[in-house]
């Protein structure tokens, strides 16, 4: 995959995208400062406040002409084969769909899931959910992301 073009189109600095590949292959060295909760209201501020264009940006990538062919497949082949996704908007879609996540979670049991949906004989779906529950569990806010693919299914 060209570095270069993936930093172009998603506007992430090569270190970032450096360590993102490096925790995809296991090889990533654990974060300064790991295990440690940050103070409410502390930290980064959410994806959805600093990048309005993350959907755009992933149908750039994933169904668009951003990427070469061998890259395109490379990254669609990341997403298919994680395994974090499987409680969340992949437990609402269809078993006979295909699908590919990137996942997250916060502190406070902040929710999100990004995913490419590939549904039989239908074009595919890009979906994005972000839940920041109060009080909710990880369960609890698994089921919501559920009820997020199961609706975007029924679209």
């Amino acid at each position: 995959m060209k570095l270069l073009a993936l930093t172009r189109i998603t506007g992430l600095a090569r270190s970032t995208i450096d360590r993102g590949l490096r925790e995809l292959a296991g090889t990533a060295a654990p974060e300064a400062g790991a295990g440690r909760v940050r103070r409410p209201g502390g930290g980064r501020k959410k994806l959805t406040e600093t990048d309005p264009t993350l959907l755009a940006d992933l149908q750039r990538l994933l169904l668009g002409p951003a990427l070469a062919v061998a890259s395109r497949e490379q990254l669609t082949a990341w997403l298919r084969a994680t395994t974090t996704g499987t409680k969340l908007l992949r437990a609402g879609i269809p078993r006979s769909w295909r699908a590919g996540d990137k996942t997250g979670r916060g502190p406070r049991s902040e929710t999100n899931d990004i995913a490419v949906l590939w549904p039989p004989g239908r074009q595919p779906l890009l979906v994005t959910a972000y839940y920041a529950p109060s009080g909710a569990t990880a369960d609890e806010c698994d089921a919501v992301l559920a009820e997020v693919g199961r609706i975007a299914a029924a679209i």
